[in-house]
């Protein structure tokens, strides 16, 4: 009978070892599987993927947008990587730039075509603030100024893409001489302290305009004026947010400006003042700015290859935490997914998230197949044509 009872042990045990086993068996396959997909659920994505995501939304509508905007963010793109697919858009706007241009010569000795000025200048004058909701219309400099403006722009136009000198715009000498001839209104115009507390944003890109056309160098002048009224007249526990806005899109654009944009690194120590005040202020720029003005901030810091400083993690990170996951953008703050209205803050995400080692400069179209094949036998550049 114990010999039974031994036996009848002995199976029920060995029937428990192998439910055991089986039992340990299915628990092992159930959690081989679950802990990979719960990491690739709990895995964040990097910063180079968000950038690629938010790359694939306004590519595949790139040419859905404006004329204007599509320039904008194909010239930051190629600026950043170098690549020829964004060569196009910047094509098709030099050729609006130079057609532009050639009624400008005509309008230099006749007053009524200045007097233009004012209207064809405020469409495209404010593209990178209107985003922000502050256009300021430069009153009382009036439409003569606002007709030097723009030539001073399309000018700089020719000499980024390395079209100043060459055949395909024989009048830009002479349109260079008309800007000299301007120097003392375009000096007060751009040294104007009051002006330089609502748009040294905009004056900070005319002045390195100048500067690069070989115009005049107004840079020490202008950034003595902008350190003055912005870091010491202006207290910002006095600013509205608007207001606080302006102050820190002026300090970025005198860096990217100052960089050409994104063409070239610039010189740190020259610039300390403003990157220090970025460094010291950075938890209130992240909560008083928008998400395209601390972005640039962040540039500011990349440009100036302080690329370990540690504001770049916290912007970079409020930058990440404003993509809206299913439209694959940064929205506005009133939560408008418009692809043309948002270019600029998502543009300049992306090139935060994927900054390169290597800038890139132009493009270089006067020796670009793809701008030399566009044109007649009879405009091609002879010297690109002779090799």
């Amino acid at each position: 009978m114990r010999l039974r009872q031994t036996e009848g042990g002995g199976v029920i045990r060995r029937l428990m070892t192998k439910c055991m086993r089986i039992f340990i068996v299915i628990m092992g396959l159930i959690l081989s599987c679950f802990p990979s997909s719960c990491a690739e659920k709990q895995t964040p994505m990097s910063y180079e993927e968000h950038a690629e995501r938010l790359k694939q939304t306004f590519e595949t509508a790139l040419f859905t947008l404006p004329p204007v905007k599509q320039r904008h963010y194909a010239v930051r793109l190629y600026r950043v990587t170098g690549d020829k697919r964004y060569i196009y858009p910047i094509i098709f706007d030099i050729f609006i730039t130079l057609r532009n241009l050639q009624y400008d010569e005509r309008g230099l000795y006749d007053p009524k075509y200045a007097s233009l000025g004012a209207a064809y200048a405020s469409d495209n004058e404010f593209m990178e603030t209107i985003d922000q909701g502050t256009m300021h219309p430069f009153h009382p400099w009036g439409e003569e100024m606002a007709f030097f403006r723009r030539l001073c722009r399309n000018m700089n136009k020719l000499r980024q893409y390395n079209l100043l000198h060459s055949t395909f715009y024989p009048a830009a000498d002479k349109m260079l001489e008309a800007l000299r001839a301007q120097k003392d209104k375009l000096s007060a115009f751009l040294l104007d302290r009051e002006l330089m507390k609502t748009s040294g944003a905009q004056l900070a890109n005319y002045v390195y305009y100048l500067y690069h056309l070989n115009v005049m160098d107004l840079r020490r002048a202008y950034l003595d004026g902008l350190e003055e009224v912005l870091m010491r007249e202006l207290k910002d526990s006095a600013l509205s947010d608007p207001q606080y806005n302006d102050k820190i899109y002026a300090l970025t654009h005198v860096i990217l400006a100052a960089s050409d944009y994104y063409q070239q690194y610039v010189d740190r120590r020259e610039f300390i003042w403003i990157l220090d005040y970025f460094e010291q202020n950075i938890n209130t720029i992240l909560t008083r700015t928008k998400p395209d003005v601390y972005a640039e901030v962040g540039l500011c810091f990349l440009l100036a290859k302080d690329n370990n400083n540690k504001v770049l993690e916290k912007i970079k990170s409020a930058v990440v935490s404003n993509i809206d996951a299913e439209k694959g953008m940064i929205l506005s703050v009133k939560g408008s997914d418009d692809l043309s209205k948002g270019e600029h803050r998502n543009v300049l995400a992306i090139m935060l998230l994927d900054w390169p080692e290597v800038l890139f400069q132009g493009p270089d179209l006067k020796n670009m197949p793809e701008f030399q094949n566009l044109l007649p036998i009879e405009e091609q550049d002879r010297e690109w044509i002779s090799g």
